[in-house]
């Protein structure tokens, strides 16, 4: 039991969400983008990437959801 929490704990979390801006080379913080993927792209403008929340790569949310 506490193995298959740990395996969907690593697996659904905000370093394998769609909504993770950052986490490459140029920008290692991960940051939430939910409001900015939650805007109609017709309406989406470029933020600085400090403008979204800090995330931890092994913290989740209710609004995950995968890559």
């Amino acid at each position: 039991m506490v193995l298959e929490h740990n395996a969907m704990v690593q697996h659904d979390c905000c370093k394998t969400c769609r909504y993770v801006m950052g986490g490459d080379s140029s920008h290692r913080q991960l940051h939430c983008g939910l409001s900015y993927y939650q805007t109609p792209a017709a309406e989406r403008r470029v933020n600085k990437l400090e403008s979204y929340p800090l995330v931890s790569p092994e913290n989740v949310c209710t609004h995950w959801d995968s890559k």
